[in-house]
């Protein structure tokens, strides 16, 4: 799972970067000091991978891991150019969803790009570019089919009008994972790799308390997904002993900003968690929620899915609870299903094949 920290600049984009990974991403008090993207990778807290290590008897364990990009600040005008637009749009288009940071902080020597200070102004700048570089995308597609419908074919009949009817969607400043569409649409729009189609989950970055709480809500009657989080304090947070930051964090009543990021980009994405396990290793997997086993099987490796036979199934809990597959087996608690089952968060799944 890819993540692109995004926002204006001096939002806080690079002390979040550095609070999750416990990178050392330069974090300055001046525009642009983030040229080229930080990446750095994450492993997810879990609650069941350590013991599921010792059922299996197994040589290692393979945590699911998110990488989080922090991506150069956007300016007004980035879709033509301005700033580092261009770099800054050709990043994001190949994240999976996008964390928005929205400057809430009021730190005077840390110079403000929108003299406004209006943190909606601000998530309304970003947007409105993601928008016209979508607009864009969507004017070259139709500067090739426009020659196509001389041929008469329907399909590029069906094409142009499912151009024309998401420009105008774009057209009225709104983006485009909440436009409403055909399946013929939806495939289309996929291909293009449009940055409005990707979820996008807005950190509020500054003290989660008074004003920024009725901030908060006042996005959230837009129809945003928002999370008040102190980067500059978990940042400094991540430098402590992980004993005395969890009793800080305590006393605070704050949950990481890495766990509550994570569980709304789980929902934004339609993921679930389950688990492979053998003698050598217990691995994590993401999957999309709805999937089958065979397609699970599938992500374990193709020639799996190839000669797929069976699966054997077991919650987490249940398999914890029993205390090894075998007892598991013994107590029923194990069930074999086919390549339809359709997986379900956290489940342990040992697959059969020829």
């Amino acid at each position: 799972m890819q993540i692109g920290i995004v926002g204006l600049p001096n939002a806080g984009k690079s002390t979040l970067f550095n609070a999750l990974t416990r990178g050392n991403a330069l974090a300055q008090s001046y525009p642009f000091s983030t040229v080229d993207p930080n990446l750095g990778k994450v492993a997810l807290p879990d609650p069941y991978l350590s013991e599921l290590q010792k059922v299996f008897g197994a040589g290692k364990t393979t945590p699911v891991g998110v990488e989080f990009v922090d991506i150069a600040g956007l300016v007004e005008g980035a879709h033509r150019g301005e700033g580092l637009g261009n770099q800054f749009l050709d990043r994001i288009r190949r994240v999976e969803a996008i964390v928005h940071v929205i400057r809430a902080f009021k730190a005077e020597e840390v110079a403000r790009v929108n003299p406004e200070g209006n943190p909606l102004t601000d998530y309304q700048i970003v947007e409105k570019e993601l928008i016209q570089a979508d607009l864009q995308t969507l004017a070259r597609r139709k500067e090739k089919t426009s020659p196509m419908l001389k041929t008469g074919q329907q399909k590029y009949k069906d094409e142009w009008a499912a151009l024309t009817k998401t420009e105008e969607h774009l057209r009225e400043e709104k983006p485009l994972r909440v436009m409403d569409r055909s399946d013929f649409e939806d495939r289309l729009l996929r291909e293009l790799y449009l940055l409005t189609e990707k979820p996008v989950l807005c950190i509020l970055n500054g003290s989660p308390e008074g004003e920024n709480i009725n901030i908060k809500g006042k996005m959230e009657k837009n129809g945003l997904k928002v999370i008040l989080v102190d980067a500059k304090m978990e940042e400094e947070l991540g430098h402590l002993e992980p004993d005395e930051a969890q009793e800080l964090r305590r006393e605070m009543e704050i949950d990481p900003a890495l766990d509550r990021m994570v569980s709304e980009a789980y929902s934004m994405l339609d993921l679930i968690k389950y688990y492979t396990g053998n003698e050598n290793e217990v691995r994590a997997r993401n999957i999309r929620t709805g999937s089958t086993l065979m397609e699970g099987a599938a992500r374990v490796h193709q020639d799996i899915a190839a000669g797929f036979i069976k699966g054997e199934v077991i919650s987490a809990p249940d398999l914890l609870e029993a205390g090894s597959w075998s007892r598991a087996k013994e107590e029923g608690k194990l069930r074999a299903e086919g390549r339809d089952y359709v997986i379900r968060p956290d489940d342990v799944i040992y697959i059969h094949f020829r």
